[in-house]
């Protein structure tokens, strides 16, 4: 099912560098005093989904809001509330955690890119 790439994206340095096997595009993607570095588990500082595979330095592209590509960290259904895992990728969050969106559909496990909408804010 397609999605329109509707909502705001910002572009801020690359605290890390994603580009040699693009394993930072369509994680999630916190601020730090420099740039953006992928989140952490149920990261509170939660910011976007990164858009790009920037290398250390260079401008990424973050979506903060909206429909967005997403990798799963493990299976994921249409009725979860969305978090992060320690490697920046989305799961279904559980009780106490920040929520950071909803899925568009559903993934079947690891590494599967899915669509979801950014709404951060709360928690489960």
């Amino acid at each position: 099912m397609a999605y329109g790439q509707d909502g705001t994206r910002r572009a801020y340095a690359s605290d890390a560098n994603y580009s040699v096997d693009g394993t930072g595009q369509y994680r999630a993607v916190k601020r730090t005093a420099t740039g953006v570095i992928l989140c952490g588990a149920a990261d509170i500082d939660f910011l976007g989904i990164l858009q790009d595979d920037p290398a250390l330095g260079e401008a990424a592209t973050v979506k903060t809001d909206g429909a967005t590509k997403a990798v799963a960290g493990g299976a994921i259904v249409i009725t979860d509330e969305l978090t992060t895992d320690a490697a920046g990728r989305i799961v279904a969050a559980t009780t106490g955690q920040v929520i950071v969106g909803r899925p568009l559909e559903v993934a079947s496990g690891t590494g599967v890119v899915f669509a979801m909408e950014i709404r951060a804010g709360g928690t489960k």
